[in-house]
C-alpha cells in the first residue's frame, strides 16, 4: 500500500492533502491533516505516546525533539485517505452523513436494510480549502461530533426544542411519532430529513440522491459476503433456517460539491449515545426497527426482560436428590482424607 501511495502522490501535478486515522482509535481522537506524504516509522525509545495534535505530525522546528517527532506516529496500521477540497457546504459549513444499515442475513441471499433516517454533523467554523494557514483547525476541517461539540460555537438542538433527554418514556410512547425537531435546520446537526427538505428546496434530486446512497452501500458490503457467509457456517449448523444473527451497522459519507456520496469510514460499533433530544429522536428509531426486523416483538422482549431479574432475584434453589446424593457422597470422601 505504501508503494501505492507513493505512486499516486508522483502521478498527482496538484498535490493532494491528506487526512490520517489510526486504525484502532474513534471520536476523532488522533487524526490530523497533512500535505506531506505520511511514513510510518518506528518509535523511538523515549517517545510512547501519539503527538496530540497536528503540529507535531508537520512541525517544520529544527530542534532535535520535534525532528523525532516528524510524521511519527506509533501505530502498526494508519489509515490515509486523500482529503475531499471541495465538499457540499450548506451556509457555508462542511458537513458529514451518518447512516444506519441493518445485516440481517448472509446465507444463503444477502439482505440488508437501510433506515430512512440518519443524521448530518456539521463543522463548528466555516470552511475554506486547506492551507498551510488552516490546516490545523479541526473545527473546520474535521466533522466528528466528539470535537465539534468542545468548541463554544457549537449550537445544541435549536427552534426552541432543547429538551433534554428523558430517563423513562411515557406509556404508549411511539418512537415514530412526528417532532419539530425531526425538520429543524439550524443547529450542528440535522437529521436527515431536514436535509433532504433543505436539499429540495435548493432544486435537488433526493430520491436520486437516496438510491446513489443505497449504491454506495451495496458496493461497499457485497465485495465481503463470501467471508461473511464462512463466518456464518462456522458459527451456525447448516440446517438452520433464517437467520441466527444480525448487525446494525453505521456508514460515514460526504457529499462532494457535485453531490456525489464519498464512502468516509464503516462503523461496526456505532455510537448510541443519546446525549441530545435529536440523537434520542435518530436512534430510538433506528434501535426499533432494527429489533422488529431481527424478529423481537415487545412481548418477546418483556418476558425475556423479567425472567432475567427473576433470575437475579430469586435465590438458588434447593439442590435436587441426586445433587443432595453426590454432596453427601462428596463429604463421605472428604472426612475419609
Amino acid at each position: 500500500f505504501r508503494s501505492q501511495l507513493k505512486a499516486y502522490y508522483q502521478t498527482k501535478r496538484t498535490k493532494p492533502t491528506f487526512i490520517c486515522k489510526p486504525s484502532d482509535s474513534c471520536q476523532g481522537r488522533g487524526i490530523y491533516l497533512t500535505k506531506k506524504l505520511p511514513e510510518y516509522t518506528p518509535p523511538p525509545p523515549e517517545i510512547q505516546n501519539r503527538p496530540l495534535t497536528a503540529s507535531d505530525s508537520d512541525s517544520d522546528d529544527s530542534s532535535s525533539n520535534s525532528k523525532q517527532k516528524t510524521n511519527y506516529v506509533p501505530l502498526q496500521v494508519l489509515v490515509v485517505q486523500e482529503y475531499i477540497p471541495r465538499p457540499y457546504l450548506i451556509n457555508g459549513y462542511k458537513f458529514d452523513l451518518r447512516l444506519y444499515c441493518l445485516v440481517t442475513q448472509v446465507n444463503p441471499h444477502f439482505r440488508c436494510f437501510l433506515h430512512k433516517e440518519g443524521m448530518a454533523r456539521f463543522c463548528t467554523t466555516e470552511y475554506k480549502a486547506p492551507s498551510s494557514k488552516n490546516i490545523k483547525c479541526n473545527f473546520m476541517h474535521l466533522t466528528n461530533f466528539a470535537i465539534n461539540r468542545k468548541n463554544s460555537d457549537f449550537v445544541q438542538d435549536t427552534d426552541g426544542h432543547d429538551e433534554k433527554v428523558e430517563e423513562k418514556y411515557p406509556e404508549g410512547w411511539n418512537p415514530h411519532e412526528d417532532h419539530p425537531l425531526l425538520h429543524a435546520k439550524s443547529g450542528s446537526k440535522w437529521t436527515l430529513t431536514a436535509l433532504f427538505e433543505h436539499l429540495k428546496m435548493e432544486g435537488h434530486d433526493v430520491k436520486a440522491l437516496w438510491n446513489k446512497f443505497k449504491a454506495c452501500i451495496a458496493k461497499t458490503v457485497l465485495p465481503i459476503k463470501q467471508m461473511l457467509q464462512h463466518q456464518y457456517r462456522a458459527s451456525f449448523s447448516a440446517r438452520e433456517k433464517g437467520f441466527g444473527c444480525y448487525e446494525l451497522l453505521g456508514f460515514d459519507i460526504m457529499l462532494d460539491s457535485k453531490l456525489r456520496p464519498v464512502l468516509i469510514e464503516v462503523n461496526h460499533l456505532p455510537s448510541f449515545e443519546t446525549s441530545a433530544k435529536i440523537d434520542d429522536l435518530i436512534k430510538s428509531r433506528v434501535i426499533t426497527d432494527a429489533l422488529m426486523l431481527a424478529g423481537v416483538d415487545e412481548a418477546t422482549l418483556k418476558k425475556r426482560i423479567k425472567k432475567k431479574k427473576k433470575v437475579l432475584i430469586t435465590p438458588n434453589p434447593p439442590p435436587t436428590t441426586k445433587e443432595a446424593i453426590s454432596n453427601k457422597k462428596f463429604s463421605r470422601i472428604k472426612k475419609n482424607c
